[in-house]
């Protein structure tokens, strides 16, 4: 199994764990309008699932995606 496919599993389940996975799926949407703080607690979701997957990345493999801000895109 290469690094990558061993490193996306892995990345995987501490997203699914942390209830996050589907952000990076796009299975979840962020509210287009509505109550605030839904829309505030879909930011804060994102970020987390942002920190966690940059944080997960080895410095040589980084730069290409260290000023995204999206999961998806990562």
């Amino acid at each position: 199994m290469s690094f990558v496919v061993a490193w996306s599993n892995k990345i995987e389940l501490v997203l699914r764990g942390k209830g996050l996975w589907k952000l990076v799926t796009g299975d979840e949407q962020e509210p287009v309008a509505g109550d605030e703080s839904e829309i505030a607690k879909f930011a804060k979701r994102r970020d987390v699932a942002v920190t966690t997957i940059l944080l997960s990345i080895e410095e040589s493999c980084l730069s290409p995606v260290m000023n995204l801000r999206d999961p998806i895109e990562i």
